[in-house]
């Protein structure tokens, strides 16, 4: 196993243990949002995840959304199948779309 393996499975073990700590320690997260959770992780691993549903994720984590633009999109992805790449890009799609209009209104 090279170093960078060795750094990715370490990473990879203590994502697994961060989620799994969240949901039966702290009570955090529910069992969908760790499911969901997990499965992205996995699919992450295996580098089968879009770059631009990372990029999508990671613009509505970083922003400042209110609590429906939140609940509306957590709805979206806790059912997604992420082996389906037409309901990920369709996801996708939708949370860009919410991100847009949540701009478009505040701009406007």
């Amino acid at each position: 196993m090279t170093g960078r393996d060795k750094n990715l499975k370490q990473v990879y073990d203590a994502t697994l243990a961060m989620i799994s700590r969240l949901h039966f320690k702290q009570a955090s997260l529910s069992q969908e949002e760790m499911y969901f959770l997990l499965s992205l992780l996995d699919r992450i691993m295996q580098g089968k995840v879009e770059d631009e549903f990372i990029s999508c994720l990671r613009r509505w984590q970083t922003g400042n959304w209110n609590a429906d633009i939140n609940d509306i999109i957590k709805a979206s992805l806790l059912p997604l199948d992420l082996n389906d790449p037409a309901a990920v890009k369709e996801t996708c799609l939708l949370i860009s779309d919410l991100l847009n209009y949540k701009n478009d209104g505040e701009n406007g």
